[in-house]
Parts: C-alpha cells; sequence; structure tokens
C-alpha cells in the first residue's frame, strides 16, 4: 500500500499535468477558459492547503 501524496505533492502533480497538456496541445485549439478554469483549482487547492495549514499552527499553540 502506497503513502498518499502530500497537499503540495498533489499540486505539484495538478500543475505539472496541466502544464504538459497545455504544451502538448498548445498547436490546437485550446480555450483560455479551460485553463483559467484549471488555475482556479489549483489556486482553491493552494488556499485551503494555507488555511489548513493556519489552524494546525494556531491550534497547536493553543495546546502549549
Amino acid at each position: 500500500m502506497s503513502a498518499r501524496p502530500s497537499r503540495v505533492e498533489s499540486i505539484a502533480l495538478i500543475y505539472s499535468q496541466m502544464n504538459t497538456k497545455w504544451s502538448t496541445r498548445r498547436d490546437t485549439n485550446v480555450t483560455t477558459l479551460e485553463m483559467d478554469h484549471n488555475l482556479a483549482i489549483l489556486e482553491l487547492i493552494s488556499w485551503n492547503y494555507c488555511q489548513e495549514e493556519k489552524n494546525a499552527r494556531g491550534y497547536m499553540k493553543n495546546q502549549e
């Protein structure tokens, strides 16, 4: 059973897949809407990760 990737690893994987998709389809009709949608998802994941990190730090401080 493999270990679950961290949020940062997941974000990096999504980003690399998105870039690969973008570069391999550059000569075709890739809509900017598709790219904007993917970037919005990445930003949301990143924002959620940052919020979880802040909450975890706050929780640890309260436990001291």
